[in-house]
């Protein structure tokens, strides 16, 4: 009957141990992809970088160039949420407009002037704008 007792002890340590190390293990990895996801990258003094693709912040500078302000181009916009009303309403008001919803991925497409492109970079709330470029 000891022998019985302790086995058992044994088998439940032995369990707890398998489910605990794999949970911590998981957690630890959670913790630091939330955190590295937070961190907002910083360029000189500290300013928040862009968040423009390469292509988009070439065309942000349009906006010295009148004729072209209004020119409009597709964009997903990656939000830090899942975009809501608020963040379509935002766009509308930057001359923006919603086509399609992205939740997957937290994000959207629009259509948006190219005056526009500097204040979705400055807008906390976005994390990336880059073209709607064609799938293959």
């Amino acid at each position: 009957m000891r022998q019985t007792a302790t086995s058992r002890q044994r088998r439940v340590k032995r369990r707890r141990r398998d489910t605990v190390l794999p949970l911590l293990a998981l957690t630890v990895v959670a913790l630091t992809a939330t955190l590295s996801y937070g961190a907002q990258p910083r360029g000189i003094h500290g300013a928040r970088q862009a968040h423009l693709s390469p292509e988009l912040s070439k065309l942000s500078s349009a906006k010295n160039y009148p004729s072209l302000a209004s020119e409009q181009v597709q964009v997903i916009i990656q939000f830090k949420q899942k975009p809501t009303l608020k963040h379509i309403q935002r766009m509308a008001t930057l001359g923006g407009r919603h086509l399609q919803r992205l939740d997957a991925v937290r994000a959207g497409v629009y259509n948006i002037p190219l005056s526009a492109l500097a204040k979705l970079a400055k807008d906390p709330d976005v994390v990336y704008v880059s073209p709607n470029r064609p799938v293959s």
